[in-house]
């Protein structure tokens, strides 16, 4: 994390990740906040979930965390490794404009969590950066990002039957 230091100090750090063991439809979300010099870790397990839900409730419970803890602080970088979650705020006029559904006239998948996404994703300045999964080890950039990968799939794991 010292690449980010300037970063934490001057903002709100948030890496998110999402897992879903698709056999069981269990899966687990994780966060990492950096708020100054602090490290706060959520995280969740559900049932009859995806990875798509996974990675929404993610950050929109990291998201409703900060607005709890810190109404007045805005600014957010959010790190996650998700192409869903990044691409997100470029859809939003035109998910508002159809409101949730697809061509086709049928609600799209998850658009309980997308509508929950954008409602919070309003309280904040969010900048979004999609990151690669899975980096090396020495990588400090990505550090972040291996850490809540690894505790989302260390509690989807946990939470399977024996």
């Amino acid at each position: 994390m010292s690449g980010d230091k300037k970063i934490i100090n001057k903002h709100i750090v948030l890496y998110t990740d999402g897992s879903c063991n698709t056999q069981f439809k269990t899966g687990a979300w994780a966060a990492i906040i950096f708020t100054n010099d602090q490290k706060k870790i959520l995280q969740g397990v559900e049932t009859d979930t995806t990875h798509q839900r996974m990675e929404l409730r993610s950050v929109i419970e990291s998201l409703k965390w900060l607005m709890l803890y810190y109404p007045d602080r805005s600014d957010v970088y959010l790190y996650t490794d998700s192409q869903y979650i990044a691409d997100l705020p470029s859809r939003r006029i035109k998910l508002f404009n159809q409101h949730f559904t697809t061509n086709k006239n049928e609600l799209i998948r998850n658009a309980d969590l997308v509508e929950e996404f954008y409602k919070v994703v309003n309280s904040f300045q969010l900048q979004i950066e999609k990151v690669k999964a899975h980096r090396k080890k020495n990588d400090d950039e990505y550090n972040g990002n291996r850490e809540v990968d690894k505790l989302c799939r260390k509690a989807t794991r946990n939470a399977l039957p024996d």
